[in-house]
């Protein structure tokens, strides 16, 4: 399993990806791999979020590189996440639409996917907010490559 961390879009980047750039049938052969390829679980903790209340198992992430130099957003990949761990990937809209039991949620799943005390989940969330705030003076290109005929395969 990997760590549960938070990825902020940088603010000038938010509605620029997969969803909005690209033929709906694009998005949900790349979000139908994801899931088969994780079996319909979590790829970061392994649950499904059926267990958590929801009426889906899993939610299609976006993984991004951003080169600092550059100012480019490449898009990496696709991962399959549990509602709760995908809330935390986008914790500054889990926290603006939930307030203070938003902010309380990302906290205590941070702490309990990754076995942190609170200290270092704060710390983690801080760093996440302050990377954010600076990449969000920036205006950057979108590196969409990866969805090219060709690369989505099954192996995503």
């Amino acid at each position: 399993m990997r760590p549960l961390t938070i990825e902020l879009v940088p603010f000038k980047a938010w509605e620029q990806n997969v969803r909005t750039q690209c033929p709906p049938k694009v998005w949900d052969r790349i979000r139908k791999i994801a899931y088969r390829r994780a079996g319909y679980k979590c790829e970061i903790c392994g649950a499904s979020g059926l267990d958590q209340g929801r009426e889906w198992p899993v939610e299609c992430h976006e993984q991004w590189e951003f080169n600092e130099a550059q100012r480019v957003q490449k898009l990496l990949g696709a991962i399959a996440l549990c509602p709760l761990c995908h809330e935390v990937k986008h914790a500054g809209r889990t926290i603006q639409r939930g307030g203070k039991e938003g902010l309380s949620q990302v906290l205590a799943r941070l702490m309990l996917v990754n076995s942190w005390t609170e200290e270092q989940a704060v710390e983690h969330i801080k760093e996440a907010f302050a990377q954010w705030e600076k990449r969000g003076k920036q205006d950057w290109t979108l590196d969409l490559s990866w969805v090219e005929p060709g690369k989505v395969q099954e192996t995503l």
